[in-house]
This record gives structure tokens, sequence and C-alpha cells, in this order.
């Protein structure tokens, strides 16, 4: 029974998050060519990170990436 109430709350829950246009699970991967090119347009790393909702330490790593290419 109560696993029942269980996989019933969980599908309400999905319903709930399409009708909203959320998706359910991982997010999707960061644009890196967006980033870069904030940070080639002189943004600071603060900014960008601010305005592709990520964390500095992504940047940072992004920015890493491309150097080692």
């Amino acid at each position: 029974m109560i696993r029942a109430e269980d996989r019933a709350r969980r599908a309400s829950a999905r319903a709930s998050r399409e009708a909203n246009g959320k998706t359910w699970g991982r997010p999707r991967e960061i644009d890196r060519t967006a980033v870069l090119e904030d940070l080639d347009a002189g943004l600071s790393v603060m900014k960008v990170a601010a305005k592709h909702g990520i964390g500095r330490a992504t940047v940072f790593r992004i920015k890493a990436e491309t150097k080692e290419a």
C-alpha cells in the first residue's frame, strides 16, 4: 500500500513538472563556447558564472581545458 502511494506521488510530481515546462533529471550540458566568448569579451569570471548560472570553478575549468588543447 505504501509503495503504491509513493509511486502515485512521484508520478504526480513528474506530471506537474512537465506541465510547467521543467525537465526531469540531470541538467543539460553548459554551452562552453558561450562561456569562452564572454571571457574573451572581457567579462570577469564572476560575471560569466552568474550569467550562465554556473560556479566559478566551472568557468576556470572550461578556461583551463582550452589552454590544454
